[in-house]
């Protein structure tokens, strides 16, 4: 089973290589052998995409609330 994973040289080029689950070295176009890095999962929870209307209203209201507040010294 073949996944993309992003891999970094030694020049420290960074890129994705489709590559098996086993493989934790590829060749960089510099020449160079590559090493698996681990990277940040690619997901967002946007609070006004309309997933969750409610909980964005909620938002909204908390953050006008705290504006309106008088900033204690």
């Amino acid at each position: 089973m073949y996944k993309i994973y992003d891999f970094r040289c030694s020049n420290g080029h960074v890129f994705e290589r489709m590559v098996s689950k086993g493989e934790a070295v590829s060749r960089c176009d510099c020449g160079s052998d590559a090493t698996k890095m681990l990277s940040a999962p690619k997901c967002v929870l946007d609070g006004h995409s309309g997933d969750f209307p409610g909980r964005h209203m909620k938002w909204v209201r908390e953050h006008e609330e705290a504006g309106r507040k008088p900033k204690s010294p």
